[in-house]
């Protein structure tokens, strides 16, 4: 006996439909006829084989919705499997993910920036001690994967730390034949092709850089101290792209720019490399740094609308989507035990988000991680199985992919980091997420739609 997925999603799409499974993250595009079939699938399920057999005739059809579990057993369990594949996520986690904050300084002052005031530059023998931390914990790990990240405040303001890491991560490459990558966020105004092939010695490199809009727009929200921070970053994007394996562009998004996007866009596409993506993210006023920007920031009941306009411009005009609704079963990063973030102090956090509260703190390059059962470190790890557990996002479709949310968010909110951090206004968006990657993926050719039509 079969029944329908609980974590199958019907999306309307014209005079048909999308069916999307969250466990296997299938983008199915379904005739009418289909749908019809389906439906009644539902209706009358649990299903024997006669019924299958008379509901969907095509044995294509039937072979796809088992394979994609479209179709699971009567007794099939569906938060069994999540945790189940959580768990194998966790237990497998053999690489190493190291993100080196080099600096909290920054040459801009935008506007809505959260950080706050900054402390001093990681120093030469504090960037050597990170890099052999995470070096050692790569060995310790046995790790056959490693992934070296820099981040800031601005980090090419200290191509000194930078520099230093990459000396010793190399070594360790050659010694233990490791796979290295690697990525950069910055604001992009110090991008230069010599650093970038530094980095890139190490491994293939990731670049995040930001604009924030047109050019009037960018520099007003996004000032440096002198100059034009939108030609400079435009410039070095046209002088580095040869030296970038993947570029991102990140857009902070809310009321100040929203309109501007779409034809920013469009402007862009002759300057950016075809393949790059986009982050466009609301910007959000969640410390007290940025509380003064509280009232250019959506309010909830616009995020959703707002972001689906901006993200349908850009899949028109050719950028891959900006969220995709692949099941990843973890909520960050941070929950896997292979992945820490090293400030220019020495301290270690699991979440790139906490650092710089002291309470988030696993550990130090100098007296290693604290990983004892009831810490920090172990509450990141185990956060999403607690979530799991408590039974909190039951029923939401989008559990596979989101994981319950941001347990930093979550502990801002409540106090408590394996509560639920449930975006309604994202679940809003899910929708149209799923619209937007079945017509990408169609575009691109890679859309399992020929086999159910």
């Amino acid at each position: 006996m079969k029944r329908i997925c609980a974590f199958n999603t019907i999306v309307p799409n014209g005079d048909a439909g999308i069916i999307f499974n969250g466990l296997t993250g299938a983008v199915l595009h379904a005739s009418a006829g289909l749908l019809k079939s389906y439906e009644l699938a539902v209706k009358y399920q649990p299903l024997d084989q006669t019924m299958i057999d008379n509901l969907f005739p095509d044995q294509n059809i039937r072979d796809t919705l088992l394979r994609e579990n479209l179709l699971v057993p009567l007794n099939f369990d569906e938060y069994d499997f999540i945790e189940k594949a959580r768990s194998i996520m966790v237990t497998l986690d053999l690489g190493t993910n190291v993100e080196f904050i080099v600096t909290y300084r920054c040459n801009f002052r935008c506007v809505y920036c959260y950080a706050g005031q900054a402390p001093p530059h990681m120093t030469g023998d504090m960037a050597s001690r990170a890099a052999e931390f995470a070096a050692d914990l790569a060995k310790k790990r046995n790790s056959k994967a490693m992934k070296i990240q820099f981040i800031g405040g601005e980090p090419l303001l200290n191509p000194e730390a930078i520099s230093i890491i990459c000396g010793h991560i190399t070594a360790l490459r050659d010694e233990r034949e490791l796979i290295v990558k690697t990525s950069l966020t910055s604001n992009g105004s110090l991008l230069t092709r010599k650093m970038l092939q530094l980095i890139r010695s190490l491994g293939p490199v990731e670049v995040q850089l930001t604009l924030d809009g047109p050019e009037s727009i960018h520099n007003n929200r996004r000032p440096m101290k002198n100059g034009n921070s939108y030609q400079t970053i435009v410039n070095n994007i046209k002088e580095c792209t040869q030296d970038i394996d993947e570029l991102t562009l990140r857009i902070n998004v809310d009321y100040e720019n929203v309109e501007t996007i779409p034809d920013f866009l469009l402007k862009m596409r002759a300057i950016l490399p075809h393949e790059t993506c986009l982050a466009m993210v609301p910007t959000f006023s969640h410390t007290e740094a940025a509380a003064h920007y509280a009232n250019r920031c959506f309010v909830n009941k616009d995020i959703a609308p707002k972001l689906t306009e901006i993200w349908s411009a850009a899949l028109s005009l050719g950028y891959p989507p900006s969220w995709n609704p692949i099941p990843t079963f973890m909520s960050c990063g941070a929950v896997m035990p292979g992945s820490i973030a090293i400030d220019p102090l020495g301290d270690i956090y699991k979440c790139a988000a906490s650092y710089g509260n002291k309470s988030f703190i696993v550990g130090t390059v100098e007296k290693g991680l604290d990983t004892s059962p009831g810490g920090v470190y172990n509450q990141f790890v185990n956060r999403d199985k607690r979530i799991l557990a408590s039974g909190q996002c039951r029923g939401c479709s989008a559990l596979p992919v989101c994981m319950g949310g941001c347990s930093f968010r979550s502990f801002r909110k409540r106090g408590i980091m394996h509560s639920s951090d449930c975006r309604h206004d994202y679940r809003e968006c899910f929708e149209d997420f799923i619209r937007q990657y079945f017509k990408w993926h169609l575009m691109q050719k890679k859309c399992h739609s020929k086999a159910i039509e």
